[in-house]
């Protein structure tokens, strides 16, 4: 028809300018001349690339900025992007960099806002340069399907759990990854309870240092992420599978996590299990913060050993012995290891993944000289304690606005809404909410409140007992009319 022809005659400049970006080599500037030099081009990829493109958005955008354009060109012809095909794409996530045609066609029309923005963080020296790699990331965000994840998951769990870095990889594709692990959060999250005592506290080191360590929780998504945040090979897909299954799913399964009080980093963590009267950590990582250092780690952990036998002296089975591996952050440590004869310290768990190999070390035990008390594997019916819930918290603005949506995508996900029926979209009128991990009260730019706890909560008493707090706090605090607040209803 005349008139849909009239519409597409807008295009034809759009249509040329971008067949040139996609399949040419060489393109010198807009008006310039063109070097028709081809690549090695998969067709399949190309009219994905195609399809996935916006040519509004590129008429207003790149094709509008003659000094970006060159920008993008410049590093399309450097890294050869059109010559790219799936099998690349896949071998490149697995060295850290996860692309796919969709990702690549953001990275055409989303360039100009990509690059501005990194460009901004190396002006006040938060980046030392705009990479590809970086400009990747950031043109990800823009992905329909990565802003459900990234409300699932958090922006950083699903990069790590999309692009699988390190050397102790995964072995399994991306897709894979994140449909096992859309499939564990129900089970992760419906989890009670944890056989060694949890707690989220403040340690000081002699040297005045202070770390904040948390025992047994089970809520928090950077459990998902502990393999890929210290490459380790415990992960989905990896090596050490078992463990993470464990740690996850178990009651005797748990991690130790580290944290920089100042700023809320992960520092280092160690996975654990405990059988009978005896606990086990695996593998405690080297620090990833410079502030900290391996020797401050090995101290903190000697503590929360301790920490574990003093809290159970009273009950039907104590915890009389946590040991340790001598690999890793323990490998300098200055404690020696020896072979205490335990074989086997998984005897009775099922299938547990770990590193003991004959020598061990004992970071603490119930007698007064720290002696070593006899290991008895395999008791059953031991006493079991309240997983450590997530902490409360305080948002403002876009924060909490991505955190009410947070909380809301996985109450449908657990209550077994597919991640492609998901609608949840990020609001704007929110300004600040209290929130714990399954519930939050939330106030708008026009002074109203709402509440929310999940369907799902795994502890409804203590997430009513946490939003009365916060309602308490609204009222002395911030001097808001709690009686106005409405609840929020899903549908579900």
């Amino acid at each position: 028809p005349q008139d849909v022809k009239d519409s597409l005659k807008a295009f034809y400049g759009i249509f040329d300018k971008t067949f040139d970006a996609l399949l040419l080599r060489g393109f010198d500037g807009f008006n310039g001349k063109k070097n028709y030099e081809y690549e090695g081009l998969d067709k399949n990829y190309i009219m994905t690339i195609l399809l996935h493109l916006d040519l509004d958005k590129l008429n207003k955008g790149l094709f509008n900025d003659e000094v970006m354009f060159e920008r993008f060109m410049k590093l399309w012809k450097q890294y050869k992007i059109g010559g790219w095909n799936a099998t690349m794409c896949n071998r490149m996530s697995l060295s850290g960099l996860y692309v796919d045609a969709e990702i690549i066609a953001n990275f055409i029309q989303y360039f100009g806002i990509a690059y501005e923005d990194l460009a901004n963080k190396v002006e006040v020296g938060l980046l030392n340069e705009v990479t590809l790699s970086a400009l990747l990331d950031a043109v990800d965000c823009f992905s329909t399907e990565s802003k459900k994840y990234y409300m699932i998951f958090g922006f950083e769990n699903f990069k790590l759990l999309s692009s699988n870095p390190g050397y102790q990889v995964s072995l399994v594709d991306k897709k894979e990854r994140i449909d096992t692990a859309i499939g564990l959060i129900k089970k992760m999250r419906s989890r009670k309870y944890v056989t060694v005592p949890a707690f989220d506290e403040k340690y000081t080191l002699k040297n005045k240092k202070e770390i904040n360590v948390v025992v047994g929780n089970t809520s928090d998504m950077i459990n998902f992420t502990y393999g890929e945040r210290t490459d380790a090979c415990m992960r989905i897909g990896g090596a050490g599978e078992e463990l993470f299954n464990f740690c996850m799913m178990n009651e005797s399964g748990f991690h130790v996590r580290f944290v920089n009080p100042n700023n809320g980093k992960l520092i280092s963590r160690v996975s654990c299990f405990r059988n009978g009267n005896t606990v086990f950590f695996n593998q405690l990582r080297e620090t990833l913060d410079a502030d900290y250092s391996d020797r401050d780690l090995v101290a903190v952990c000697k503590m929360v050993a301790t920490e574990l036998i003093e809290r159970t002296k009273g009950s039907a089975v104590p915890i009389d012995n946590v040991f340790i591996t001598p690999d890793k952050a323990m490998k300098d440590s200055g404690i020696p290891a020896k072979n205490y004869g335990i074989r086997h310290p998984h005897k009775g768990l099922g299938n547990v993944y770990h590193d003991y190999n004959g020598d061990m070390i004992l970071l603490a035990s119930s007698k007064p000289d720290n002696g070593y008390v006899p290991v008895k594997l395999g008791i059953r019916n031991l006493p079991k304690y309240d997983v450590q819930r997530g902490y409360n918290r305080v948002l403002y603005n876009t924060e909490c606005c991505e955190y009410v949506a947070h909380i809301h995508s996985l109450d449908l996900v657990i209550n077994g809404v597919s991640v492609d029926h998901l609608n949840v979209e990020i609001r704007k009128d929110l300004v600040v909410c209290l929130a714990g991990e399954d519930w939050y009260v939330a106030v708008d730019i026009n002074g109203n409140i709402e509440h929310y706890i999940m369907q799902n909560t795994n502890n409804r008493t203590l997430a009513v007992k946490e939003m009365q707090e916060a309602f308490e706090y609204l009222k002395e605090n911030l001097n808001i009319e709690i009686e106005k607040a409405s609840s929020v209803n899903l549908g579900m």
